[in-house]
């Protein structure tokens, strides 16, 4: 689980899975736990919890903050985003405990008139973490308050246990979509022009999916070599150091490409090219992997 970037939207259909209890980040050294009643699931760089009759919902993300100081001035700030979130505080914030902020805000998200209300808790690792309830203006409640609350006395903070490097990949690239997208055009009067897009699904069970708008023979999805799944499998292979190895796709009609990986200020590179990772719980469809 990684810092929030954006929020999801108020109106939450359905959630199918359900958490275990607690819910635990090694790596970050915390856990948590779901109110019953409630369930969820992680949801891009958050984790989102919602209850199938009470609207609204709960996203929990991290914070880099490392005093009280500096994560009281970060809730007076609210949030902001470019998807039509804007809340500002509606009360100063108050302590919470002895190592965290609570605060009320108001405005809205995805354009939509919306209360919420937050808590801020730091870790003795550094950081920490936030939990936040949000509803619509006309929707939100004391109950948002109330499991807020429940949600951040279940936190605890543990001694942070990181994974082996393999083991990093190997989480990245369960049932995940890399994207790969580059264009060129000419200025020049008459001139043309190229755009490529190559789309690589890598599912849990072994097997990938791939496209690419350059290479037809190897452009489609599931059930085109027999009645495999997918067109090949796919492998992670020792590369030049722990922290690099190879990602390698088998088709099954024998071909065989391979990728050095490496990882760049958080982005990460296929034989030093950018591609996008997108998830089963991506909110648009198209950026899913096929791994049904």
């Amino acid at each position: 689980m990684k810092k929030i970037a954006s929020l999801c939207t108020i109106c939450i259909v359905s959630l199918t899975t359900y958490a275990q209890q607690p819910v635990e980040y090694p790596s970050l050294g915390l856990s948590f736990e779901i109110p019953n009643g409630w369930i969820g699931q992680e949801y891009g760089d958050g984790y989102l919890i919602a209850h199938q009759t009470i609207p609204g919902f709960v996203i929990i993300s991290t914070h880099e903050a490392n005093d009280l100081a500096t994560l009281t001035n970060e809730a007076k700030i609210g949030l902001a985003d470019e998807n039509g979130t804007n809340l500002t505080a509606t009360s100063s914030p108050t302590s919470y405990k002895t190592n965290g902020v609570a605060c009320d805000y108001a405005g809205t998200m995805e354009w939509t008139p919306a209360k919420a209300y937050a808590i801020g808790l730091l870790s003795p690792n550094s950081g920490g973490i936030v939990i936040l309830g949000a509803s619509t203006e006309e929707l939100f409640s004391e109950t948002h308050v109330r499991v807020v609350k429940e949600i951040a006395n279940s936190v605890k903070f543990t001694k942070i246990i990181k994974p082996k490097p393999a083991d990093q990949w190997n989480d990245m690239f369960q049932n995940v979509r890399l994207t790969y997208m580059s264009s060129y055009s000419s200025n020049t009067s008459g001139g043309g022009g190229y755009s490529q897009k190559t789309t690589i699904d890598l599912c849990s069970e072994g097997y990938f999916n791939y496209k690419d708008d350059d290479i037809n023979s190897f452009g489609q999805y599931a059930g085109a070599y027999s009645q495999q799944r997918g067109g090949g499998t796919w492998t992670l292979e020792p590369g030049r150091s722990a922290d690099t190895p190879v990602l390698k796709l088998t088709f099954y009609n024998g071909k065989i490409y391979s990728y050095d990986l490496s990882m760049s200020e958080g982005k990460l590179l296929l034989n030093g090219y950018r591609y996008f990772r997108t998830y089963a719980n991506d909110a648009t469809e198209e950026f899913r992997p096929l791994c049904n």
